[in-house]
């Protein structure tokens, strides 16, 4: 399963079980998003905690770059 993949390959999962991995793989479903897309707004809620797995991704706030976040980052809220 490609999420619990992703799982293996972070650090903040290198502890858990076999079982715990397949378990949240099961809940996380894979977005796949096109430069230029917005993912989140500014001020928005967010319910979600997301993986970077490949590419990168542009944290712009008033119209400037202020983070560039790529593979193994994680941002978002649960």
């Amino acid at each position: 399963h490609l999420n619990r993949k992703v799982f293996k390959e972070h650090l903040a999962f290198r502890l858990a079980s076999d079982g715990c991995l397949r378990a949240l793989a099961m809940e996380f479903q894979t977005v796949h998003c096109a430069p230029g897309d917005l993912i989140y707004h500014a001020g928005e809620s967010v319910d979600s905690l997301c993986f970077v797995v490949s590419g990168s991704l542009e944290v712009i706030q008033d119209d400037e770059v202020v983070a560039i976040l790529g593979k193994g980052d994680v941002f978002g809220d649960v």
